[in-house]
């Protein structure tokens, strides 16, 4: 188990900043291009992130924000 209180990344992501976005082992999975999905009662918030590769997802995941580095996932995430 964690000891960081994580949140969905909808929430934690910085709106109007490409930032970079990393699994719970600190591997890169991508940068965020700017755009989110709300949650619903149905869902969780997603956001946007384009891989090194070029490909663009849809994830969700709890998460934290390290200052200096980005936002890192602090559990699997999860590709919708």
């Amino acid at each position: 188990m964690s000891v960081h209180q994580g949140k969905q990344l909808y929430y934690v992501i910085d709106d109007y900043e490409v930032e970079k976005v990393y699994d719970k082992d600190g591997v890169i999975i991508g940068e965020f291009t700017g755009y989110k999905s709300r949650p619903t009662y149905k869902a969780n918030g997603r956001i946007e992130i384009v891989k090194p590769t070029g490909e663009c997802i849809w994830i969700e995941a709890l998460s934290v924000r390290i200052p200096g580095l980005g936002v890192k996932c602090i559990e699997d995430y999860i590709i919708c």
